[in-house]
């Protein structure tokens, strides 16, 4: 009985390594062609995008330097959602987040949100938790109506998006939505490889 607890216990973790390890190695994999493919940097020119606003949420500051990038280049102004309490970095909020991931209940955000009315285009970005939008993003799109203005949604992914887009375009009340766009959390000396993406898609941003 004992061994055949041992040899059941032996084959989960086996299992259990085998898939972390394949999960590494498809990341490792899309990263790679992600700067493969935007490693070459070339002049593109930028659509005029009017007074800009980038809204982000961001835990560990991957989402935040993003937004940063994108309002270097767009010459926007940055907004930050921040919770009214704080929250822990991971991995546990991604467990303790997890029950306000599929809608409504949210806890509180601080309530000094900007004014759609006043900005032409309004970028939105967030981290992915659970293949959704972390809820702080969620939360402040529950609180906006963004009345007819250009808005176009990011984020910031270690894999995949899930349904981030398809999400944020049936929350986002009276938004002319934009092409999205999602970037991997790469480290610090492949920022110019994001700034390249970052540029490629502003490029080819159609209304």
């Amino acid at each position: 009985m004992y061994s055949e607890f041992s040899a059941w216990l032996l084959l989960v973790a086996v299992g259990f390594a085998v898939l972390v390890a394949w999960n590494i190695i498809d990341v490792y994999v899309k990263k790679k062609k992600d700067i493969n493919l935007h490693e070459g940097e070339e002049d593109w020119p930028l659509p005029d995008l009017g007074r800009t606003l980038i809204v982000y949420y961001s835990l560990g500051g991957k989402t935040r330097r993003l937004a940063q990038e994108i309002a270097s280049i767009t010459g926007g102004k940055l907004y930050e959602i921040l919770p009214e309490r704080e929250i822990k970095k991971a991995p546990f909020v991604y467990f303790s987040s997890r029950k306000y991931l599929n809608g409504g209940g949210y806890p509180l955000i601080v309530a000094d949100l900007p004014d759609p009315n006043y900005y032409d285009t309004i970028f939105v970005g967030s981290p992915i938790w659970w293949g959704k939008a972390a809820w702080p993003l969620a939360a402040y799109l529950e609180k906006t109506d963004f009345q007819g203005k250009k808005v176009i949604p990011f984020c910031t992914v270690r894999s995949d998006y899930g349904s981030f887009f398809d999400d944020f375009e049936k929350k986002a009340k009276n938004a002319k939505m934009l092409e999205g766009e999602y970037f991997y959390n790469h480290s610090r000396k492949y920022d110019y490889v994001v700034r390249n993406k970052i540029r490629l898609w502003l490029n080819i941003l159609e209304e």
